[in-house]
């Protein structure tokens, strides 16, 4: 994608490059992919995730008011993301699939062959030691690699991400409203930001679910489609010490008090020990 964006400034440098011109250019593109992956997967037209992709395309480009630079965050952030969200959910599909029924068949076939193991001969045998080696292996990679975990999280974030870009989209769902408070009308310009936002910190979440916590120190409004409403403020337990400056002086004087008690019994204790040795020398 990088290449493609330096092919395109390097073919329009020196000219003002309008919308129009560059969604054609764009389509062009497009199309010459749309070539390279039938010619790949040798069907008659794209496959389903293809034709999904394009979809979203074609209806982004044809929204108004956008900056070039916002197609080109887009185009080289969110399809690049998305796609790899596609092939790794149909890579971890795949596995899922294949060692879940490997090992639910398995351990259904197993014990109706050791019941037959008596009466049987030697391959029987090894027949059931196989398929039981090959449950045993395909549940320790579904536990080791947890397969399960992430096919379900993979697939989660992928439907995620196509809700985000089809509310944007839209103007619905939580990009339905402005976050400025501005009377101006809504707009995909306004929005641009937090759908950046939102895309990041789905990714964000990929991440530290899948190798380690990082801390996201972004701050600014945040979409939402709940409405903010006053809540009263609730009645704190506030200690005596701190309620009041009257409060904190009878504080500070039973402090004092309790300091002087003790140092009078220490005082005390020090005394009687020192009269004690005094004695005992005497004697």
């Amino acid at each position: 994608m990088a290449e493609e964006a330096d092919k395109i400034s390097q073919q329009f440098e020196g000219e003002e490059l309008s919308i129009s011109e560059y969604q054609r250019q764009r389509d062009r593109d497009f199309e010459e992919q749309s070539d390279y992956y039938r010619r790949r997967h040798k069907c008659g037209w794209l496959t389903e995730c293809c034709r999904i992709n394009k979809n979203v395309i074609q209806v982004f480009y044809e929204l108004k008011g956008l900056e070039l630079y916002q197609y080109d965050i887009f185009a080289l952030r969110y399809m690049p993301l998305y796609k790899d969200y596609q092939r790794r959910c149909l890579l971890y599909a795949s596995v899922f699939h294949v060692a879940r029924t490997i090992v639910t068949v398995g351990s259904i076939i197993v014990p109706a062959l050791l019941s037959l193991q008596n009466n049987s001969n030697g391959s029987l045998q090894w027949l059931t030691w196989s398929i039981s080696l090959a449950v045993t292996i395909f549940n320790g990679i579904i536990a080791l690699f947890k397969i399960d975990k992430k096919y379900y999280f993979l697939h989660t974030t992928k439907s995620l991400l196509e809700t985000e870009a089809w509310q944007y989209i839209s103007l619905s769902g939580k990009y339905s409203k402005r976050h400025d408070n501005s009377t101006r009308p809504n707009s995909h310009e306004h929005q641009f930001v937090y759908f950046c936002l939102a895309i990041e910190r789905l990714k964000m979440k990929q991440v530290e679910e899948e190798y380690y916590k990082a801390q996201d120190n972004a701050t600014g409004p945040v979409p939402s489609t709940q409405t903010t409403t006053s809540t009263p403020v609730r009645n704190t337990i506030i200690p005596a010490s701190v309620a009041s400056p009257s409060n904190q002086s009878v504080a500070s004087t039973e402090e004092q008090n309790d300091m002087r008690d003790l140092m009078h019994s220490i005082y005390g204790q020090l005394k009687s020990r020192a009269e004690s040795k005094t004695d005992n020398t005497k004697v």
